[in-house]
């Protein structure tokens, strides 16, 4: 089939020149799946190949499924886009952003649209910025609580980033930031229940993504893929080798 044979050749390509250590791509149209073709390796280590149910890491490809949620609960009438995000989270009442090393009162408050748009002036962490090197303890905090007996909870890590500066006035500009993960805490807040057990209910079950998780269980985590990052080697070219970091 030429549509597969050209698929595998890009896959191929991608593996040889270590931007993957492997992939798998399915084409459906009209409910009916056209070609599914896989190669490379799941776990270069172990030579496990990637094969139909293997299991990929998201990362922020979790942000558009937030998104989708937010929207199921505007379509049903329990969120308004343009409602202020202090009337779910009180601790975003009042902003600073920082300007000329000073913070500085925010003009207008975060509206959950400017969560959606990425408009909030809410950032990653940056050590260029006074915001991002604010952002930088919170998510650290995060990380290192993550596989401990009090891991932070959605709604704490949205308190956690109101006492952050702003880079910029909500709404004056863009940058990927930290909007998404605030978004979650306000769906927790609308819906009553937690993030994943909304995602679960509304989106996960419903499509038949059985084994999309916040968490791998144990019983499936022999067919989760290991994650590699490309890195230029001293003498030039390119390798890949394991990604070890937490987001």
């Amino acid at each position: 089939m030429e549509l597969e044979n050209i698929l595998k050749e890009i896959l191929n390509a991608s593996i040889e020149n270590s931007e993957i250590a492997g992939a798998n791509f399915l084409v459906v149209k009209d409910g009916k799946e056209v070609v599914y073709v896989q190669e490379g390796l799941a776990d270069r280590e172990t030579g496990r190949k990637i094969e139909r149910d293997t299991i990929f890491r998201l990362y922020s490809q979790t942000k558009p499924v937030t998104s989708a949620a937010a929207m199921i609960l505007m379509e049903r009438g329990l969120l308004d886009f343009y409602a202020p995000v202090s009337e779910f989270l009180p601790s975003f009442a009042q902003m600073y952003v920082a300007k000329g090393g000073e913070r500085v009162p925010c003009t207008r408050q975060i509206l959950v649209n400017d969560l959606l748009n990425m408009t909030s002036g809410l950032v990653y962490p940056d050590e260029g910025t006074e915001a991002g090197r604010a952002a930088d303890k919170v998510f650290g905090e995060a990380c290192s609580r993550l596989h401990g007996e009090s891991p932070m909870t959605t709604r704490e890590l949205a308190d956690k980033l109101a006492a952050c500066p702003l880079d910029f006035e909500p709404g004056s500009s863009w940058t990927y930031g930290a909007s998404a993960d605030v978004l979650g805490a306000v769906i927790e807040v609308v819906s009553g229940k937690r993030l994943s057990e909304f995602m679960k209910e509304e989106i996960f079950e419903p499509l038949g993504m059985k084994d999309t998780a916040f968490w791998v269980p144990k019983e499936k985590q022999g067919r989760l893929a290991k994650s590699y990052e490309t890195v230029e080697k001293e003498n030039g070219g390119k390798e890949l080798v394991l990604y070890t970091g937490d987001n």
